[in-house]
């Protein structure tokens, strides 16, 4: 059953209690709130990282190669998240001594 959008604000004005003659409109959840760009960027970061995944997965390798080859960049990543939250304690450091 198909019902135009006029009709559906005219019953929805009638059901209210009101009709004021212009056309009704409901704001929709996510057009209304304004994101941040952090969490832009989160989301851009995250897919990239299940894209990379996937790519990984789906490459024409063998399975030694595809273990020795998820196990060096796990360490590279490992590495680099342990230099860069101890860049982030030793800041933090200098900041609660100051």
């Amino acid at each position: 059953m198909y019902i135009s959008r006029f009709a559906a604000d005219a019953a929805f004005r009638k059901a209210a209690g009101g009709n004021t003659g212009k056309p009704f409109a409901v704001p929709i959840g996510m057009f209304t709130k304004k994101s941040s760009f952090g969490s832009f960027a989160l989301t851009f970061v995250l897919g990239a990282i299940a894209g990379a995944a996937v790519a990984l997965l789906y490459a024409p390798m063998t399975g030694k190669k595809m273990q020795k080859k998820v196990a060096n960049v796990t360490d590279k990543v490992r590495d680099a998240v342990e230099d860069s939250v101890g860049n982030v304690q030793s800041v933090l450091r200098k900041v609660a001594n100051a």
